[in-house]
């Protein structure tokens, strides 16, 4: 069976409402406990559109937009990150809004952006706001 480039499954809340961000694989996890619709185009196709030059950023960025459309929401999963990540991830928003990718990398003290970064970017330079719950495990994003 082939791999599909986004996943859906409505979970025992019966949420598909809902993309969920994150780190992989915990993002997948997440959207098949509590449901929502995932992004994961698998390994060998982004090697395939790597190879010719098409980013996995681009491939993502277009899922985003497709999903804004419909009219989901956008949960970031806090799963899968340590508790020095979560701060240095909050800490980062406000450079990554700014579209300053040099400060938020020294924030988050990486050398490059994570996929989880740049959606975090994607969705705050088009007027979302961050609401970090992370007693539940979730920085739940809405729309200005």
């Amino acid at each position: 069976m082939a791999k599909q480039p986004a996943g859906s499954h409505p979970g025992p809340s019966g949420e598909s409402s809902r993309v969920v961000l994150g780190k992989y694989p915990e993002r997948i996890q997440t959207a098949l406990d509590f449901g929502g619709v995932f992004f994961d185009p698998g390994e060998e196709v982004l090697r395939r559109l790597e190879s010719i030059g098409i980013s996995a950023w681009r491939l993502e960025e277009a899922f985003l937009r497709q999903q804004e459309q419909a009219g989901r929401r956008f949960d970031l999963t806090l799963r899968g990150f340590a508790a020095d990540e979560i701060d240095r991830l909050v800490a980062a928003l406000p450079h990554l809004a700014a579209g300053d990718d040099s400060a938020a990398l020294q924030v988050l003290n990486l050398t490059e952006m994570p996929l989880y970064a740049l959606e975090a970017q994607w969705l705050l330079q088009r007027g979302y706001t961050a609401r970090v719950d992370q007693a539940s495990g979730w920085i739940h994003w809405e729309k200005e």
